[in-house]
């Protein structure tokens, strides 16, 4: 069945911003802690709500939810500025693919009809666990990926897995296989660790997925990503020799590798530093997905590591958290030279940079989640970045930084 809906995106909530007036609540995190207070802001990503203990404005992504309050909160806001149908049957194609939330999203497909008639079989195709073909969602480019039939994906799976037993049988024997749908993961430290990591990349995909309007369930690999954690630097280094990836640095606790041919392989060492292992095991995870996002068409640098590092601190805030990134940044271009130092222009971001680039991307983010989705889609569909910026972001570079010097608190931040 082919069904058209016109854009899949994450709520495009067409007045989002400040409420006119603030919203009690009570609602439930995933985690299962429990949150009061009054929301006073919304955007595709989240709210902000006051806790009324005096502290500051608490930001909480919308995926931190359980579906049911997800649904609730929505259907208020709603109820306070209405919507369209089709911004409600967008919320159920996101409901519908999230734990136990079947229920609330066929709730939201009835009020979508309700509201529309016309997209009854959109409705429907949601509902059979198809997806609506979305005009936007194919990519016209000549670098777009290929589909791969079930046998062709399975194919790539068991070369994922043999990578694994060449590991096993030549230099660490005690490694174990985790499978999911997402990843052919390897590891060789204890199994509640092994499973732990491999949930924080699952809430990467989440991450990334919900972002880039894409239904949860999308497998964006070729076949799986492979994903290699040694509990001993010696074999994440011996394990490079098995991919053909030539020696590492001694400073890489891990590397993210994208292949010309659309395979992912992430190769790690589980380092000492907990928090700092898992904020760039994010980080490179990130990578991959950018990689097989839509096209094969490669990002510039300053977007690649500044969307990497954005989700490393949002998934992993113990490691390093945006808001203190902000404060140190500017704090840092106060005592010299606020410049980017030619970071949009560098085909590789020097790592000073990067905390540049991830509160860069946070402010085109903050300004609208939407439209930096249309920035990144012209991109990766063979936009250069600057024409993207103005054409689909809707931003001059000069209006940016001035944008970006304001989030800073800073008068003016410099190209060069």
């Amino acid at each position: 069945m082919a069904v058209v809906l016109a854009c899949w995106l994450p709520v495009p909530w067409a007045e989002a911003g400040p409420l006119a007036k603030p919203i009690r609540f009570v609602a439930h995190k995933t985690d299962k802690t429990r949150l009061t207070g009054q929301i006073k802001s919304f955007d595709e990503q989240g709210f902000v709500y006051d806790d009324n203990a005096g502290e500051q404005d608490i930001e909480v992504p919308w995926t931190d939810l359980v579906a049911a309050d997800i649904y609730l909160l929505h259907q208020r806001i709603y109820q306070q500025q209405p919507v369209d149908g089709k911004t409600w049957l967008q919320l159920g194609q996101r409901l519908w693919s999230m734990d136990n939330g079947r229920s609330v999203a066929s709730r939201a497909l009835i009020q979508a009809v309700r509201l529309d008639d016309s997209l009854k079989e959109a409705a429907d195709a949601i509902r059979a666990g198809e997806d609506p073909v979305m005009d936007d969602a194919e990519p016209t480019n000549k670098k777009a990926w290929k589909s791969l039939d079930d046998a062709q994906k399975q194919k790539e799976v068991d070369a994922l897995k043999a990578l694994g037993d060449q590991a096993r049988e030549k230099f660490c024997p005690r490694l174990k296989l985790y499978e999911t749908n997402r990843f052919v993961f390897f590891s060789d430290l204890p199994p509640n660790e092994a499973r732990s990591w491999q949930q924080l990349l699952d809430r990467m995909y989440d991450r990334m997925t919900d972002m880039f309007g894409l239904p949860r369930h999308t497998n964006i690999w070729k076949g799986k990503a492979g994903l290699f954690i040694f509990a001993k630097r010696d074999d994440f280094h011996s394990f490079a020799n098995i991919i053909g990836t030539g020696e590492y640095p001694d400073w890489a606790v891990g590397l993210c590798h994208q292949f010309g041919d659309g395979r992912v392989v992430i190769n790690f060492y589980r380092s000492p530093d907990k928090w700092n292992f898992a904020h760039t095991l994010v980080h490179e995870a990130t990578h991959g997905f950018v990689w097989r996002y839509r096209s094969r068409q490669r990002v510039p640098s300053w977007v690649n590591e500044g969307l990497a590092e954005w989700v490393a601190c949002a998934l992993v805030p113990a490691a390093s958290n945006i808001r203190s990134a902000r404060v140190d940044l500017a704090a840092r271009f106060r005592e010299g030279q606020p410049t980017l130092g030619g970071m949009f222009e560098a085909d590789r971001i020097d790592p000073p940079q990067y905390k540049m680039a991830m509160t860069l991307t946070d402010v085109m983010v903050q300004l609208s989640s939407r439209r930096y989705v249309d920035f990144f889609n012209a991109i990766k569909d063979g936009k250069p970045w600057e024409q993207a910026l103005e054409e689909d972001y809707g931003l001059s570079v000069d209006k940016l930084l001035i944008a970006y010097s304001r989030a800073l608190g800073m008068n003016t931040v410099v190209r060069p």
